[in-house]
C-alpha cells in the first residue's frame, strides 16, 4: 500500500544513528518503506516509534536496504522488515497508518 505517514526511527546497537525521523512511503505486510535524512546501517535492528493518540508504541524491525537518493545525496530511501513484530503490534500499525493516511 502507498502512504505517506511520518514515523520515529531509534537504532539499537551501537552502530549508526541514534534516533531519526522519516517519511513512511510504502507499506506490506512483511515491510515499511521510508525516507530519512538519518540512514540507520543495513543489518541494524531499529525500534518504529508511534502513536494513536495517547497510545505509543515501539515496533522492532530489522533494516534490509538503505538506498542514497539520487535527487539528495543527504536522504535515503530505507526498506525495513517486520517479520519480529506480534499479531498485537501488526494490528497497532494498521491502525496508525488508517489514523495517518489523509481522507479524500
Amino acid at each position: 500500500m502507498r502512504t505517506q505517514a511520518y514515523i520515529a526511527l531509534q537504532s539499537l546497537g551501537r552502530h549508526g544513528n541514534d534516533q531519526g525521523f522519516g517519511l513512511v512511503t510504502d507499506v506490506s505486510r512483511t515491510g515499511i518503506g521510508l525516507r530519512t535524512g538519518q540512514a540507520p546501517i543495513r543489518g541494524q535492528k531499529v525500534a518504529l516509534r508511534l502513536s494513536i493518540d495517547d497510545e505509543i508504541r515501539s515496533l522492532p524491525a530489522s533494516v534490509i536496504r538503505v538506498q542514497p537518493r539520487k535527487t539528495s545525496k543527504d536522504h535515503y530511501d530505507v526498506g525495513l522488515d517486520w517479520s519480529e513484530c506480534s499479531e498485537d503490534e501488526i494490528d497497532f500499525l494498521h491502525r496508525y497508518l488508517l489514523a495517518a493516511m489523509p481522507t479524500s
